[in-house]
């Protein structure tokens, strides 16, 4: 039996008319009205006029820097949650400023399923019931589903309760598409912090723990379990080499190996030992019979541990077969430099050669990620907890190949997080830890535990998570490396082409992958396409990082709409924190490249004032990628439209809106979900008209000079 409900929702707009294709997305600033946030949940119930069978649940409450507090209220219908609706609640002493967010719409059609398909699998993750929106015949529709969370395979499948049919699948692998190559001393020597335990260093502190996967076969079911598997990276000495590529004898003199009888020809072989004796490697496999002048290389595969510090011991011996074998002296390396190095004693010569550890830049760069998020953000680890971010060198690759030439972050079902570097193919593309891709990986962390559902990994919302990643990789890397910084990701780590992508320029053919700089302009990607890159989120990205760029520096130019632009730059530091504070507070899980711009305008708003130079530069930067949102010019316009605004007037009473204007005009009123609610209506000077709102409790009125009026009943 199936129980198929149309469900009515009557808010009337908060702010600006939205317009029907937004689906039940909205921005309302509340700002004048004096409406407390006590009982606010009560005001919600009336405001949008629903039965018992819809309800809101607090799910996080928060309180910023600035004496600002967010709330955020999860939809349910029947106590089954809405994915994807969301109503987040901004406000300063008790009163609120503004609300935003996704509430299934007036006219949504939900389909809930009282006798469920009996799931065939004994996959315990596979209980939670959700109510899931999906396009049928051109409508959005409601139904019920179990959520089935498949970390091994990083995704999460919306099973339909009464088909078993799967609706939706939502990606936790979070790619940086980025199939990358560099050198792995990316930024030579640099201090980071490691522990300390019996005289060994380990790449460890107390909010990163560094490991060594070694291509390890077992799948990545869960973080901790994945990293008991794997080997965590150790140094005897406090001064961190890379890792011993390759050692060359060119000579062995007769005298230590050599018997007339017994051993004519070199077998030789050669022993590895940290700064305490501990074996490292033993190349004893290695016999070779060898014809003097010598000359042997013993080649050392890049993927293994041997990690090269002050100290480390080559000892080269001879395999004898009457005797013990023949030991032809050590060789301490001491100078750890990436490079060729060479020795000559009286018993051998030779030279070794040593590469950077990815480890190190890993290890490195995680921290500096988060001193910055700490340092300019506030932000303690990517759940805002002290938790620990794992890591791991050389992941498993399903090629069968250690070079895996891609890094991503994902999670568990525990909530717990980690980055994943593959070492690269050494072709096109070398070990993946550049100082931005590691920042990039981290920041899709940060998105997916912003407190409000993360953005999902698809269409616009997607692209949204691709950009916040590559905006906050580049404000790390700026903090980190000052002058050295640039615009570009993963310059260092490819060999084929200049960078991976350009957020001064994304359409840059120089670089790996082209992108729009104009909303739905050149190289857009098809948002419904979720084969190609889930609706081209790495594509599609460009667009909010050149707006990022814009804002930061400034610039001036015509997008591909034919609209010449202007725009200010406030810098780099406030311009990532008007993005952060728009993705940790006014985002929800399924934000459109629209409801970014009123949150970063709410953003700028909440940290430099209303109309104020930073304000008007994040939406001149918006404009310039051809998102001008029309209802905010009025916020920058002359004295004139501000005269404008004083000579128009209204008032409520009894259901009736009242207006009156002292100049020609025209008015248009909206409710909540974008809808006319009355004709336009052309005033004359001084003449004055009245509009029966009906039950609507919240209007919008909009005049023709620019001027937004939002009118609580």
């Amino acid at each position: 039996m199936k129980i198929k409900i149309t469900f009515f929702l009557f808010l009337a707009s908060f702010t600006n008319a939205l317009p029907n294709e937004q689906d039940g997305h909205f921005f309302f600033n509340l700002k004048g009205n004096d409406i407390s946030t006590t009982n606010i949940l009560d005001s919600l119930y009336q405001w949008l006029d629903i039965d018992g069978n819809t309800s809101f649940k607090e799910i996080q409450k928060e309180k910023d820097e600035i004496g600002m507090q967010h709330q955020s209220y999860q939809q349910l219908y029947k106590g089954i949650p809405i994915n994807g609706s969301i109503i987040l609640i901004h406000s300063k002493n008790n009163i609120v400023e503004t609300i935003n967010g996704v509430i299934m719409r007036n006219a949504d059609e939900i389909e809930v399923c009282s006798e469920p398909f009996v799931l065939k699998s004994a996959n315990s993750e596979m209980q939670e019931t959700t109510i899931v929106p999906f396009e049928r015949n051109g409508r959005k529709t409601f139904r019920t589903c179990f959520r089935k969370e498949d970390f091994e395979n990083h995704k999460i499948d919306f099973i339909d309760t009464k088909t078993g049919d799967t609706l939706k699948t939502l990606s936790t692998l979070y790619n940086a598409n980025v199939t990358a190559s560099g050198y792995t001393w990316y930024h030579g020597w640099q201090e980071m912090t490691c522990d300390l335990t019996d005289n060994v260093y380990s790449l460890k502190n107390p909010l990163v723990e560094t490991y060594y996967a070694g291509n390890n076969e077992n799948k990545l079911e869960e973080v901790l379990k994945y990293r008991d598997d794997c080997m965590l990276y150790k140094y005897a000495s406090p001064r961190m080499g890379g890792m011993l590529l390759s050692v060359t004898i060119t000579n062995a003199s007769k005298d230590w190996w050599y018997s007339s009888l017994s051993d004519t020809k070199p077998d030789l072989y050669i022993v590895i030992e940290d700064a305490l004796g501990n074996k490292l490697y033993e190349s004893k496999e290695h016999y070779d019979d060898i014809d003097p002048p010598i000359i042997f290389t013993f080649d050392i595969n890049i993927a293994s541990t041997i990690l090269v510090g002050e100290g480390t011991t080559i000892k080269i011996y001879d395999y004898d077969p009457v005797g013990s074998d023949d030991y032809g002296g050590s060789v301490t390396i001491n100078d750890i430099e990436p490079g060729t190095h060479s020795w000559s004693n009286s018993k051998t010569s030779g030279e070794y050669t040593i590469i950077a550890n990815p480890a190190i830049d890993v290890h490195w760069g995680m921290e500096k990620t988060l001193s910055y998020y700490y340092d300019v953000l506030g932000r303690i680890g990517y759940q805002n907890l002290p938790t620990i971010t794992y890591q791991f060198v050389d992941p498993y690759s399903e090629h069968g190949t250690h070079f895996y030439p891609n890094a991503y972050a994902t999670y568990d079902k525990n909530g717990t997080g980690c980055m994943l570097y593959g070492l690269g193919d050494f072709t096109t593309f070398g070990p993946l830890v550049s100082l931005d891709i590691m920042a990039h990986e981290y920041t899709h962390m940060v998105t997916n535990f912003n407190g409000n559902g993360g953005l999902e990994y698809q269409g616009e919302s997607g692209a949204l998570n691709e950009s916040f990643s590559d905006i906050f990789g580049t404000a790390v890397e700026f903090y980190t490396l000052g002058e050295e910084a640039n615009w570009t990701i993963g310059e260092s780590v490819s060999l084929t082409h200049s960078n991976l992508r350009d957020l001064s320029n994304p359409k840059n053919t120089e670089g790996m992958d082209q992108q729009p700089d104009t909303y739905k302009g050149e190289y857009w990607s098809d948002t419904e396409d979720l084969a190609n890159d889930h609706g081209g989120v790495h594509t599609n990205s460009g667009v909010q990082n050149y707006w990022f760029y814009l804002l930061s520096v400034g610039g001036h130019g015509t997008n591909d709409n034919n609209e010449e632009y202007v725009v200010t730059g406030i810098g780099i530091e406030k311009a990532a924190k008007i993005a952060y504070r728009n993705l940790t507070f006014y985002l929800t899980p399924q934000a459109t490249y629209e409801d970014a711009v009123e949150g970063s305008m709410a953003a700028a708003k909440d940290l430099y004032g209303e109309s104020s130079p930073e304000q008007k530069s994040v939406f001149d930067a918006w404009c310039a990628v051809g998102l001008c949102i029309e209802k905010y010019e009025s916020l920058f316009q002359s004295t004139n439209d501000e005269l404008n605004d004083q000579l128009f007037t209204f008032h409520i009473e009894d259901g009736i809106l009242y207006l009156a204007s002292e100049v020609d005009t025209e008015i248009r009123i909206y409710n909540v979900v974008g809808q006319p609610i009355h004709n336009t209506i052309s005033l004359k000077a001084k003449e004055k008209s009245f509009v029966n709102i009906g039950t609507n409790k919240i209007v919008i009125i909009k005049t023709n000079a620019g001027v937004e009026k939002c009118v609580v009943k």
